[in-house]
């Protein structure tokens, strides 16, 4: 993380942003809809629908996956999600995006934060910042 997001994470909550996480997977699809505003505003080749909703249909019931949110007080959706996988060991950090409108905030790296936090409190000893990359994709940074 870059010089001054630890006074970010501190004060997250000052500007009425909240960070919750989701065990139900019919929530992926703020995750989807905000991966759309990143693919539409960068070019940007994200995963397609389906299988982002296979991924939160059978790994979450698991407890294999989370989705994790940002929320803004005045705006009625979140405005940052990441779906992340669990293994006894390790957090591995799938798939994240956050809203154009509202990116100044910085929801992502508050995401991060608390998932990194979270992922300590769970006792897992690594968390994988990799991703993943759709196969398609030739230019993915």
């Amino acid at each position: 993380m870059r010089k001054g997001h630890g006074n970010l994470h501190r004060n997250y909550r000052k500007k009425g942003i909240s960070i919750r996480q989701s065990e139900d997977p019919r929530d992926v699809e703020h995750l989807i809809r905000l991966l759309q505003d990143v693919s539409d505003r960068t070019g940007m080749i994200a995963h397609g629908d389906d299988y982002l909703r296979a991924q939160a249909k059978v790994l979450i019931p698991q407890g294999a996956a989370r989705l994790f949110f940002a929320d803004l007080a005045e705006v009625e959706q979140p405005i940052a999600a990441a779906m992340v996988f669990d293994d006894e060991d390790c957090r591995y950090y799938m798939h994240a995006a956050a809203d154009t409108e509202h990116r100044r905030l910085q929801a992502s790296t508050l995401l991060l934060a608390e998932m990194m936090a979270d992922s300590t409190s769970r006792n897992q000893a690594l968390f994988d910042m990799f991703g993943v990359v759709p196969k398609h994709a030739r230019d993915h940074a």
